[in-house]
């Protein structure tokens, strides 16, 4: 009972690292979601800045070929430019919604948040070092379990003894010798003593699961 015990705690306490290192992997996929939009904001507004230095060339550009300074050349150029900048910003509007729906999964929430500031986040630091320590501690309550249990078989392959003491009484005439009769009342008490010693024969299963 005693090893059974250990190996229920040490179970319980293995659990418990579980839920400790789920949390920590929950809040560094939130901390990369959050970064990886933070990227795409900053990403969408400078395409932002380029689609309005583009419009003005592309207007310059059927401005001068109206006049016939260029050829219609330049002009389809800027037209192409143009056109690869909004699929740059359609492509990266999908992406930000994809993250979206991913954060709102993690979070458990309905809707669709963003980041609340866009500075420049290069250069900054994922910190693994806090998902280390529950980690090693998952790894060591996994390593208890184990132990935990091969105690707890190495326990139930060994000698069984169990020792019973018994007292009682039996009122009424009865024949201690099977001949005379004699009358035993409550205080009369009789007490039997017995022991019994378990000893395991076929282990050989027992002994290869502790292996």
């Amino acid at each position: 009972y005693k090893r059974q015990k250990e190996l229920y705690t040490a179970q319980k306490n293995f659990s418990q690292s579980n839920t400790k290192l789920q949390e920590v992997e929950l809040k560094r996929m939130i901390r990369e979601n959050y970064f990886s939009m933070q990227d795409i904001l900053l990403r969408r507004e400078l395409l932002q800045q380029l689609d309005t230095a583009y419009a003005r060339l592309l207007k310059a550009a059927e401005l001068r070929y109206k006049t016939g300074d260029v050829p219609q050349i330049e002009q389809t150029a800027a037209e192409a430019q143009m056109g690869q900048l909004t699929l740059q910003q359609e492509l990266l509007q999908r992406d930000l919604e994809i993250l979206q729906r991913r954060n709102s999964y993690l979070l458990r929430i309905t809707e669709n948040l963003l980041p609340i500031t866009t500075e420049n986040s290069s250069g900054r630091a994922i910190d693994t070092a806090g998902a280390q320590r529950p980690l090693v501690d998952y790894y060591r309550s996994q390593q208890a379990v184990h132990e935990a249990d091969i105690a707890a078989q190495k326990a139930a392959n060994s000698p069984d003894l169990t020792l019973g003491y018994s007292n009682l009484s039996i009122i009424g005439w009865q024949s201690p010798d099977g001949v005379a009769q004699k009358y035993y009342g409550s205080g009369d008490r009789f007490s039997t003593v017995s022991m019994m010693l378990g000893i395991p024969i076929f282990s050989g299963a027992l002994k290869s699961r502790i292996k």
